[in-house]
Formats: structure tokens, C-alpha cells, sequence
């Protein structure tokens, strides 16, 4: 059985003649304050105010920059000022008496007769003492494979 997989998601319907509901929005709403300013403001200063307004409309209803329409270019520069993020990401060191590793476990095993109390794996201790500093840090694995844990610090 066939299905029909809808193509070309990526394009906005046209609502109203060649003009997509978007577009017609912003047309509407230049023609709207070139009509009622027209009642209010004198003639010249009328002019100049429609050609800025209706021009920064306009150009938000038609005009491309990179593909993407300038008002979700404006939207996205906006919120990237409005909402700046620097994430710094700092490794954490273990310290020096708890080191926990395959060479610790190798020296534990060969100087002790005694099985190891509740150690399964050598990284289990390291993961259960980090679930306590679940807020300061995260632990993260590389594409090496290799768990790793970091402090994550949020300057807003």
C-alpha cells in the first residue's frame, strides 16, 4: 500500500489571493494607520510618517534576509540580546583521599583478603556521590564513551 507523505511543510499557505495570512496582517494593519493618521496629522507629516511605518510593514510582510523573513530575523536578534546565556563548563577534579579508579581497585583487591564492602563497580561510588551535587554539577559522557563531570555555572 501507498501512502502520500505531504512535501514542501516548510512553505506558508496563501490565504488571501497570492499573499499568505502573515502578509495580509501586516498589509491590513500598514493600510489601517495610513488611513486613520490620514484624519489626525497634517499632510506632510502624514507622508513621512507612512513611509517609515508602512515601510517597516511592508518589509516585514515581504522582504528576506537568508531565507528567513526579516521579522523572525528581528524576533530571533531580539531574543538573543533580550535573553543573553553564557554557559562556562568547569571539569571537576577528584580529591586527593578519595581517589577511585582501576588502580585503587587493583590495590584494594590484591592487599585485602576480605571481600570489598558494597562496591559493585568501581564507578558506582563516584555516580552515587555525585546524585549529592546533582544541582552543581552534571555528569556528561564524551564520544569517547567516557563519563565525565562538570560544574555548570548560568550567568543571567
Amino acid at each position: 500500500m501507498q501512502y502520500l507523505v505531504p512535501q514542501f511543510i516548510e512553505v506558508e499557505d496563501k490565504l488571501v489571493g497570492p499573499m499568505t495570512l502573515r502578509q495580509f496582517g501586516y498589509v491590513a494593519l500598514a493600510f489601517f494607520i495610513a488611513y486613520f493618521s490620514f484624519y489626525l496629522l497634517q499632510f506632510y507629516v502624514w507622508l513621512v510618517f507612512c513611509a517609515c511605518i508602512d515601510g517597516f510593514l511592508l518589509a516585514l510582510a515581504f522582504l528576506k534576509y537568508n531565507g528567513r523573513y526579516v521579522g523572525q530575523t528581528l524576533r530571533a536578534a531580539f531574543n538573543y540580546y533580550w535573553r543573553p546565556r553564557l554557559y562556562l563548563w568547569q571539569k571537576k577534579t577528584p580529591g586527593k583521599g578519595g581517589g577511585r579508579g582501576v588502580s585503587d581497585l587493583a590495590l584494594k583487591l590484591s592487599v585485602t583478603s576480605e571481600p570489598l564492602a558494597r562496591e559493585k563497580s568501581f564507578i558506582e561510588p563516584f555516580i552515587d556521590r555525585l546524585r549529592g551535587l546533582q544541582e552543581k554539577y552534571e555528569v556528561f559522557q564524551k564520544n569517547t564513551g567516557e563519563r565525565e563531570a562538570a560544574r555548570r555555572i548560568d550567568y543571567r
